[in-house]
């Protein structure tokens, strides 16, 4: 993945917890392209998910987010029973690309 999010514990690095992709602007019309990169947080997510699992948390949830240009989605990957796995976009988001743009951003 573009970007891994960290579980800190006790300032040592406990486990990845969350992931990542990100395109420039430029790739926004290659729905090839982007859905791959969907499929692939996906699969990430879920091998995170096992190994919470395996690790003993209870109902953990992976968060995955995917940044095309200036647009972010927000996803959840939960597994709902025995091979089950559901990714729920739970959220999107224009980051602002200049100071003007901040004030609507707030």
């Amino acid at each position: 993945p573009d970007f891994k999010l960290i579980r800190v514990h006790q300032g040592m690095e406990d486990h990845e917890c969350g992931y990542g992709e990100v395109k420039t602007s430029s790739h926004s019309k290659d729905t090839y392209l982007l859905n791959y990169d969907l499929i692939r947080i996906a699969r990430f997510g879920k091998q995170c998910l096992d190994s919470l699992i395996r690790a003993g948390v209870p109902s953990p949830v992976v968060p995955l987010f995917q940044v095309v240009g200036p647009h972010m989605c927000f996803y959840a990957m939960v597994l709902i029973s025995d091979g089950l796995y559901v990714m729920l976009e739970i959220g999107s988001l224009q980051i602002p690309l200049c100071t003007k743009d901040l004030l609507g951003f707030v």
